[in-house]
């Protein structure tokens, strides 16, 4: 299996369990650590890089082209915030 194909079910499986109920996350320093590292981790996985070999997480990111999971969160907390602005 390729690489894109590990990266789109990663996308479509896993990171929607990591973010689940994410807008009611109060987001803290701690949490977004855990968040990105818990990412990080399944995407070294995914390129097959152990946890001994050194390369960097940007070099990480690179590869697969993804952006950190706080980010993300980011921006479910603001499409969420819009909707119920709209609503109310």
């Amino acid at each position: 299996m390729g690489l894109q194909t590990k990266v789109q079910l990663y996308n479509v499986y896993i990171l929607p369990i990591l973010l689940y109920a994410a807008d009611t996350w109060s987001m803290t320093v701690a949490t977004s650590r855990r968040l990105d590292a818990s990412d990080q981790w399944c995407l070294r996985r995914i390129l097959h890089i152990p946890y001994t070999a050194h390369v960097t997480n940007e070099e990480v990111r690179r590869r697969t082209g993804q952006s950190p999971c706080s980010h993300l969160y980011h921006r479910i907390k603001t499409i969420t915030s819009v909707r119920t602005y709209r609503t109310s």
